[in-house]
């Protein structure tokens, strides 16, 4: 679910507030999410993300490396970088398999990569240090960088020329794909693998709250799945989403009842990193809130194989 070293963080289903670290993939899903890395991160650490469907806004500060994939189809994707000066002397451009566009800041450490950015609907407007900027202008003014011979645009590099550059690696600002366990061989072959990721997600992850009544849940051949010693596995996933919960913090308490005919359930719950926080077979499952971050709930049967229908129900207690 996840490709190369780096490790997955997802959101929900309805608008999250996201922070991704080191080697991090930051999967917003639906809502209007703002994706950030962290700030305490370097240039020399990448975060990776994706605000997927909803009006996303991604903060790229100074002193990082952040690449942006936006896949939705909204109009109010946000590209927010208030230290980016794009006029900078010392900003530079360039494009990737004239596909990719990849920026520079020298003088702030703002390193970017915004992949497939001149899609329609990807980034419709960039908030920088020169004022806001509408794709059209962006593109506009990318364009007249191309046209007039402008030395802050080097040109369209091929993904192992933009690894070994004399003067981006001169400069630091060469990317290494193998910090992400890639290489230009694989990258594209990867972007379209975290696409499908994406995707599937998108369409598996359910959010919840204990105010909802699940329609007669089921698992079934179609859900989610692992393999275990060569036997098929079958899980449904679900996000809670803790703003959406009156009262719920940390340190509150949170009953969790799930029974099947069909199969035997077990139950998992994760955090927004997928490392998970505790399990049970019981049925009755109660646990204590740690953060402030959505956690999530996956149930799956103990045996190989097994489908069916199941009761879960979530409550604070």
């Amino acid at each position: 679910m996840t490709v190369s070293n780096l490790k997955p963080i997802l959101g929900t289903q309805l608008s999250d507030d996201l922070e991704g670290n080191n080697l991090e993939i930051v999967y917003g899903l639906k809502g209007n999410d703002e994706l950030s890395p962290n700030e305490d991160l370097t240039a020399n650490e990448p975060v990776i993300l994706l605000g997927g469907e909803g009006d996303d806004e991604y903060s790229v500060g100074d002193n990082s490396f952040t690449v942006i994939l936006e896949t939705g189809n909204s109009n109010g994707d946000t590209i927010f970088a208030p230290e980016y000066e794009i006029n900078g002397s010392n900003t530079y451009s360039l494009t990737i398999d004239n596909r990719h566009l990849y920026t520079a800041d020298l003088d702030t450490g703002t390193y970017a990569l915004i992949l497939d950015w001149r899609n329609n609907n990807v980034i419709d407007k960039f908030e920088l240090y020169d004022g806001t900027f509408t794709f059209q202008e962006a593109t506009a003014f990318f364009d007249n960088l191309v046209a007039s011979g402008d030395d802050n645009f080097l040109g369209n590099f091929t993904w192992n020329e933009v690894q070994t550059d004399p003067l981006l690696v001169a400069n630091g600002a060469n990317l290494d794909l193998s910090r992400l366990g890639l290489s230009s061989d694989t990258i594209n072959a990867a972007i379209e693998k975290v696409k499908a990721t994406e995707a599937r997600f998108q369409s598996t992850v359910t959010s919840l709250t204990p105010d909802d009544e699940l329609a007669n849940p089921a698992l079934t051949t179609d859900d989610n799945s692992y393999i275990f010693k060569n036997q098929t596995y079958y899980y449904d996933f679900y996000s809670i989403q803790k703003d959406l919960i009156q009262g719920l913090a940390p340190g509150d308490t949170v009953n969790i009842k799930f029974s099947s005919d069909a199969f035997e359930p077990m139950l998992f719950v994760l955090d927004s990193r997928g490392d998970v926080i505790n399990s049970d077979r019981s049925g009755n499952f109660t646990f204590e809130v740690s953060s402030d971050e959505p956690f999530f709930i996956s149930v799956e049967s103990q045996s190989a194989n097994a489908t069916g229908s199941y009761d879960l129900s979530v409550e604070i207690i």
